[in-house]
């Protein structure tokens, strides 16, 4: 990742508390029981709702130096920044870690997908990313993919992503993890592994 030093260790130091905090998600919120249904269906809102608190008490026992503040799907809609069409509907990413009213110190976007999200919904997540850093001064990018992954799944995510932020010039500046398994920390994905 080519940023300052100071931006670059708070960049690890999130990610290393997201990794740490989706391990503290339950069983419950990993995967929703449902009633008269046995298929436990992954939820989104119901996990980032979970990683939210964690990472929230977390900042509060002073986890994360500085003065970033953590937000939670800050619709993002009417700021002069994404108000081009084209970013409209990019523009309310799962969290946010910045200095709250104003575009300088922005340190990170992060976008939390399913498993069983599909390839056109990732896109859109990684587009989201490249769009909060490039236009909105972000200094990185996360993509969380969490589920049981049964064959090669994070795999197709891992190439998909990559050939989208090659392309924006941006593979340095956004991480991929993957939460696989409940009571496990996240895992780093490597974009160029084999």
């Amino acid at each position: 990742m080519t940023l300052a030093p100071r931006r670059r260790e708070a960049v690890q130091r999130l990610v290393h508390l997201v990794r740490e905090c989706a391990a503290n998600i339950a069983p419950e919120h990993f995967q929703l029981p449902v009633a008269q249904q046995d298929d436990e269906p992954y939820r989104e809102r119901v996990y980032c709702y979970e990683l939210y608190y964690y990472l929230r008490t977390a900042w509060q026992n002073g986890a994360m130096l500085g003065t970033y503040h953590l937000s939670a799907e800050v619709d993002k809609a009417a700021h002069p920044v994404f108000r081009d069409e084209r970013l409209l509907r990019l523009a309310k990413p799962d969290f946010v870690i910045h200095r709250a009213g104003t575009m300088q110190n922005n340190l990170a976007v992060v976008e939390v997908k399913t498993i069983e999200t599909s390839m056109e919904d990732l896109a859109d997540d990684v587009k989201k990313v490249a769009a909060f850093i490039r236009r909105g001064r972000y200094s990185a990018g996360v993509c969380l993919i969490y589920g049981i992954d049964n064959g090669t799944r994070v795999d197709d995510f891992r190439r998909k992503g990559r050939e989208l932020l090659r392309r924006r010039g941006l593979l340095s500046r956004v991480l991929l993890l993957h939460h696989g398994s409940v009571g496990e920390p996240a895992k780093i994905v490597p974009w160029n592994a084999r």
